[in-house]
């Protein structure tokens, strides 16, 4: 399973579960992401893939950098959202596609993020064994995702 195969299943099963989230869900607290609810973890997501195709990567990763994404979606609707993620689906896929590893952090963001949202709402989750390997590999490699970039390494 590459990083492209991860964050494009990932994309998907997302952009599917917004269209069926009601009122009451988007405005539920994901736990995992502190002041965040699941509408705000779309924008983040959504803001994201807008600042990669864009070349916005300076300071990813870091509290300002996600914030700004869920501040200026605030107001969009999870339709809005999903239309953003769409419209630049196909050239954010062929840059990370050409992309060397250094950018599966950004695969491993969602994979996260798409966990995140699953206990939020109370679902399981995907358990493929495919996915939580790739994904338990994503995790060992943190560490070393983060050296030199002054965000905080866990140990």
């Amino acid at each position: 399973m590459s990083k492209s195969d991860v964050y494009q299943g990932c994309r998907e099963r997302l952009i599917t579960l917004a269209d069926r989230l009601s009122a009451p869900q988007l405005r539920a607290p994901v736990p995992a992401c502190p002041g965040w609810t699941v509408k705000d973890t779309f924008a983040h997501l959504v803001g994201a893939s807008t600042d990669y195709v864009r070349d916005h990567m300076e300071g990813a990763g870091s509290d300002p950098w996600t914030a700004k994404q869920v501040e200026d979606r605030r107001n969009a609707t999870i339709g809005d959202l999903v239309d953003e993620w769409e419209t630049h689906a196909s050239l954010f896929d062929k840059k990370f596609e050409r992309a060397g590893n250094e950018v599966s952090a950004i695969a491993s963001d969602i994979w996260c993020h798409e966990y995140d949202l699953a206990g939020a709402l109370g679902w399981r989750g995907s358990r493929e064994p495919e996915r939580v390997e790739w994904g338990a590999r994503a995790v060992r490699a943190i560490p070393r995702l983060l050296e030199g970039t002054g965000l905080p390494v866990p140990t």
